[in-house]
């Protein structure tokens, strides 16, 4: 069977064919009750059934995505991260221009919370926020969030596998970049391939995506196909999480048929033929699924 074991790298998986997936992709400090009673996750997404966040701050948001669903927890970080606001507030000049409150916003980050490692395989904003690995999502929600405190506009901006911030004046900081402002390109834009900016719910969609394709990697289909649906909902726009959806379906039918679970395989085929009824690699896998099935029942059926 080919298969194409490339997951779009954090944002791309083929002899029957696998298919490719893909890789990697206001602070005013709130608290949520001890006991809401409600799963955090279902209150995050109550919150943005409109796309937009009403309730929640970013931050407490990419951490309820990235799978926070404690309150103490969650509470725990916001509470550091109200410390951190606070310290920034006390380095801003009350007469910093935008592009002066950008730069200093990015320089104490560095300094003071991504001190950790770049990873480009890290899915939750609290290891960024403890001081440990940190990846172009992570980075761009907490510079977002703590632009925020500093009364500066931010607009999240997705390429290709990556995700960095646009700022007034319409220049790009690239997040994971820590020598970002002493670098002369940093005042010409970033690439032009397929920009989108991204709302918070878009920017929250990979969060969910970025899971995904860990779990993917592992080869652990079913949460990773809820992430996938997580991840859509949130922004349907989204071709990479669209074609891991597909290859995800896919390629565990291919897992399934390997192990003789031919109904379950060629159920599953259907379930991603209703996403993209166009994806290639459906049709041709479920003719070969159906052919491998008909072989095993023939083999285990009695002789004359």
């Amino acid at each position: 069977m080919k298969r194409r074991t490339t997951w779009h790298a954090a944002w791309r998986s083929c002899a029957h064919t696998a298919a490719p997936l893909l890789l990697l992709v206001s602070c005013m400090t709130t608290f949520l009750p001890a006991a809401s009673g409600e799963p955090l996750e279902a209150l995050l997404r109550a919150d943005l059934l409109d796309g937009r966040l009403d309730d929640l701050t970013l931050l407490e948001a990419a951490l309820i995505a990235g799978g926070i669903d404690d309150t103490r927890a969650l509470n725990h970080h916001v509470e550091a991260f109200a410390r951190v606001e606070a310290a920034l507030r006390r380095e801003l000049p009350d007469t910093a221009s935008p592009q002066e409150r950008a730069e200093i916003v990015f320089r104490f980050l560095h300094t003071n919370v991504l001190t950790g490692p770049y990873a480009r395989d890290c899915m939750q904003v609290e290891r960024s926020l403890r001081g440990e690995e940190y990846n172009c999502v992570t980075a761009t929600i907490l510079y977002q969030s703590l632009a925020a405190a500093a009364d500066l506009p931010t607009i999240a901006v997705s390429t290709p596998g990556h995700v960095f911030c646009r700022i007034p004046g319409d220049r790009d900081i690239e997040t994971t970049c820590p020598d970002w402002f002493d670098r002369t390109e940093s005042v010409s834009p970033l690439s032009s391939r397929a920009r989108r900016d991204l709302n918070a719910a878009q920017l929250l969609a990979k969060v969910y995506y970025n899971r995904s394709v860990l779990l993917l990697g592992r080869g652990k289909f079913s949460p990773a196909t809820r992430y996938l649906s997580l991840s859509i909902s949130l922004d349907p726009h989204d071709a990479d999480a669209l074609e891991n959806q597909c290859a995800a379906y896919n390629n565990w039918a291919l897992e399934c048929a390997a192990a003789g679970q031919y109904a379950k395989a060629c159920s599953l085929l259907e379930q991603g033929r209703r996403i993209n009824p166009y994806y290639e690699h459906f049709a041709r896998n479920e003719r070969h699924i159906r052919l491998l099935w008909t072989q095993a029942e023939g083999a285990s059926a009695p002789g004359p």
